[in-house]
């Protein structure tokens, strides 16, 4: 699939240049192509080469409203993906836990003693927050896998999101098969594309 026979140029030339819909944010919007997860309590949904206009600063991110419509669609338990593959489950140990073991190490403070640490953008008030959140990651075979319970850092305004170095190396190292996963639930990976479409009213991502 070529993803350039998508990517709604018309739609880039209007909107392009409209700012950030947050008045503290400098960013502008560009229209990209992303992947939307739709998690529920027994299942991961992933939709791929959805057009969306993401500004490149916060990462607000907005759809016309014909695309809202067909990403509505895949909430229908009755919609059926065209194929699956498996969502791994590995058991990443906890980023305060690897924080602390490596502040008893070289005789630093506790991770708990640590002040909190201010978001990496100027234009942003917020700080970072630990959480375990899910990953997303490309194969070699062109699939997406998703690694739950990573530890990252995320900012409680903007939601920038920073991972430690020996998290990624894990994440880089992680091989695309002849892994036993702990668990398994269904990834859906969709091959129908929504398409954006020149003169849609465009509305608010998740609302």
């Amino acid at each position: 699939m070529n993803p350039s026979r998508h990517a709604g140029p018309h739609l880039h030339r209007e909107v392009s240049k409209m700012k950030c819909n947050f008045k503290d944010c400098p960013g502008r919007y560009e229209e990209k192509l992303i992947t939307r997860a739709n998690r529920s309590p027994s299942q991961v949904m992933v939709i791929d080469h959805v057009p969306a206009m993401v500004c490149n600063i916060c990462g607000d991110t907005f759809f016309t409203a014909d695309t809202s419509q067909r990403l509505d669609c895949f909430d229908d338990p009755q919609v059926k993906p065209i194929g699956t593959v498996p969502l791994y489950e590995y058991p990443l140990w906890s980023a305060k836990q690897a924080n602390a073991r490596q502040s008893r190490t070289n005789g630093q403070a506790n991770n708990s003693e640590m002040p909190k640490i201010k978001c990496r953008f100027s234009w942003c008030p917020g700080y970072y927050e630990e959480k375990l959140r899910a990953h997303l990651k490309s194969r070699r075979d062109g699939q997406t896998v998703v690694i739950n319970n990573v530890p990252q850092l995320s900012c409680d305004f903007c939601a920038d999101t920073l991972l430690d170095t020996r998290t990624l190396y894990v994440l880089d190292a992680l091989p695309d098969s002849d892994i036993a996963p702990i668990s398994t639930s269904p990834l859906y990976e969709f091959a129908q594309v929504a398409e954006a479409q020149p003169g849609k009213e465009l509305v608010e991502a998740g609302k």
